[in-house]
């Protein structure tokens, strides 16, 4: 069946679709999540099956309300209530000790849980009408480049779930931030659009940062396996001169270039590179025929921890 295209007029049929075990995909500040209630066992397998995720992948639980903590999570610490005072709703997500009844499939079996409060309205009054908590994991097929239109969810979902909430073109473009609060000092597992600094301004200690994880268990999405990636090669060069002599020596029918600032390179079409734009790309690339993306890290690029994140897990 064709999937729909729901309007905010129209959340009370994406909420009968969760509320019977069903998959909706939808909007927030960061990216298109694809949703279901935390209590069914089935719909949340079915995330699983229907991203290709690995099983020990863990999903964020998405609130309208602190009190909704209490079905998930164990008394937050002080450390939490600090951070969502001042970020809530937004791009944080945190990670805390989980309630002993939550579905091990939300937490990957692991003793915790991450938890975010987005703050597009559409999903919060979706998640209020619900009065439960959802989970919703970027809603894209595992390892591509996220969904930030209607249209990228479609392209990896069409006739595969029954629903999308349109909320328009998300403002952030990039996952939220993650943190754990399971470790002392708190350390950043993904970086995002909320930055070490603003949070260290909040707590008012040093957190600590671990951008990737090669072993061991997976408490945030984003950190074993490759991700964001599209499906033709990206390369990531920091000099305008290995840019060239690249172009020079590989042959190459149609190239993509990403840069901040605009750049004239030889046989190579100019788009700008930014966080809001960076998966739009990526998915007009596949599209449209190129045969690579080149991306220029300038000095302005590399201060986006965020972005320089993205940038090398999608890169070969």
């Amino acid at each position: 069946m064709k999937t729909k295209i729901l309007t905010s007029n129209q959340l009370h049929k994406a909420a009968m679709l969760l509320y019977h075990g069903q998959l909706v995909a939808i909007p927030t500040e960061t990216v298109y999540g694809l949703a279901a209630l935390i209590s069914s066992e089935s719909a949340l397998s079915s995330i699983f099956a229907v991203k290709k995720r690995p099983m020990d992948n863990p999903l964020i639980v998405h609130i309208a309300s602190l009190k909704q903590i209490d079905q998930i999570a164990l008394p937050p610490s002080k450390l939490f209530l600090q951070l969502a005072e001042a970020f809530f709703p937004g791009p944080l997500t945190m990670i805390i000790p989980r309630h002993r009844d939550l579905s091990p499939l939300i937490s990957a079996g692991l003793d915790s849980v991450a938890i975010r409060m987005p703050s597009h309205p559409m999903t919060i009054d979706l998640i209020h009408m619900l009065k439960a908590p959802i989970v919703a994991p970027s809603a894209n097929l595992s390892g591509r480049p996220s969904a930030t239109t209607v249209q990228h969810v479609l392209d990896d979902f069409d006739r595969k779930i029954p629903a999308i909430v349109d909320g328009g073109k998300t403002t952030l473009g990039v996952e939220s931030t993650v943190i754990s609060l399971l470790s002392n000092p708190p350390v950043i597992l993904r970086p995002g659009s909320i930055t070490k600094q603003e949070i260290e301004n909040v707590l008012g200690i040093t957190i600590d940062v671990q951008i990737s994880l090669q072993k061991g268990p997976v408490y945030s999405p984003g950190l074993k396996y490759r991700h964001y990636a599209p499906c033709i090669p990206v390369k990531l060069f920091y000099k305008k001169e290995q840019i060239d002599s690249y172009c020079k020596k590989a042959a190459s029918n149609k190239r993509m270039l990403l840069s901040t600032s605009s750049l004239f390179i030889a046989n190579c079409d100019y788009y700008k590179l930014s966080t809001q734009d960076l998966y739009a790309c990526f998915r007009h690339a596949e599209k449209n025929g190129y045969s690579e993306i080149l991306i220029f890290c300038d000095s302005m690029a590399q201060s986006n921890v965020a972005l320089m994140n993205r940038l090398t897990k999608a890169s070969d």
